[in-house]
């Protein structure tokens, strides 16, 4: 979701409104990367990506005026938005506002406006309504042969683990694996090629320069506080295992309760970096940008290194025949 064309550049001193303005909605490539806050030192940038090929969800109304759209979720057949007719002067009304189905037939590549159709869902005149979420049945054949979460062992099996903290842990607990270390699973997707074209955005670690895993909990709270945004949290340190210098994998015990995050460190006991060619930045072993939970006696698999949530390259080969 972006600003039209038309419109100031959000949050600056000088327009400190800028849900007044008219948005517009823009999709990337599938599985582009671009960017990871989290790999990244404070202060440092990353290179400028190649400018990648948007599409535009820009509709009319019936009345000719193109429609405010923000907020985008993804359902069968087209997307959910929030939308609100443009007033005269190029602004919407804010409780103007309301839920749409938009077909698919509204994106275009040249940002023109287009007659797709906009059904109205929901609406309610005295609020802003906004962020509507799809939930719906997605068909899983092999869920009709007993589909099933891959599991570790059982989930009332308690597992001994030694912290490190000096203290042990007895409970439920589950297991992680990466079998893949050394793949870099960022190579061939959207946005890897800088603006210069000399290198690709995030640079490889040194083979068998993560020598050990530290896995911490995200002990925080629930984001629902009526008063608070972000509720802040303390980061645990749980335990370290060693990766296998000769085939570069890992496996882990962690107990559950709390979310978990991982940094991949070198013989130094510090996060391994890996610095981005004619730049400042670096990419950081640091699993940050997904904080994911542990299920009692499951079994978790990750696949390489990489930025953000992927896909791996023979996905996106299938996905786009």
């Amino acid at each position: 979701m972006t600003t039209a064309l038309s419109a100031p550049t959000p949050f600056t001193s000088s327009n400190e409104n800028p849900e007044l303005e008219a948005f517009r909605v823009a999709q990337a490539p599938l599985g582009s990367v671009t960017s990871a806050p989290s790999s990244l030192s404070a202060g440092s940038e990353l290179p400028a990506p190649k400018e990648l090929p948007l599409l535009w969800l820009s509709v009319l109304a019936e009345n000719g005026r193109p429609y405010s759209i923000a907020t985008p979720s993804p359902v069968p057949g087209g997307v959910l938005v929030a939308a609100a007719p443009v007033e005269l002067g190029g602004r919407p009304k804010l409780g103007s506002y309301g839920l749409y189905f938009a077909e698919a037939g509204g994106w275009s590549a040249d940002g023109r406006e287009t007659s797709a159709k906009m059904t109205l869902l929901f609406d309610d005149p005295a609020l802003i309504d906004a962020e509507p979420v799809a939930v719906y049945e997605r068909p899983i054949e092999s869920a009709t042969k007993g589909l099933q979460f891959p599991s570790a062992w059982s989930p009332d099996e308690n597992k001994l683990i030694p912290l490190a903290s000096g203290k042990t842990y007895f409970g439920p607990a589950g297991k992680v694996e990466n079998r893949q270390l050394t793949e870099v699973a960022t190579g061939r997707f959207p946005g890897q090629e800088p603006a210069t074209g000399d290198a690709p955005i995030f640079a490889p670690f040194a083979k068998g320069s993560i020598e050990k895993i530290a896995f911490y909990a995200a002990h925080r709270d629930r984001y629902d506080d009526p008063d608070k945004v972000i509720v802040p949290g303390l980061l645990e340190k749980l335990l370290e295992v060693p990766v296998n210098r000769k085939n570069s994998t890992f496996e882990a015990t962690l107990p559950i309760g709390s979310p978990t995050l991982l940094v991949g460190l070198g013989a130094d006991g510090k996060v391994v970096t890996a610095p981005v060619p004619g730049k400042s930045a670096s990419y950081y072993a640091y699993a940050g940008d997904h904080v994911s939970g542990i299920r009692a006696g499951g079994f978790h698999f990750c696949t390489g290194r990489h930025t953000g949530h992927t896909f791996t390259g023979n996905n996106i080969a299938e996905r786009r025949k």
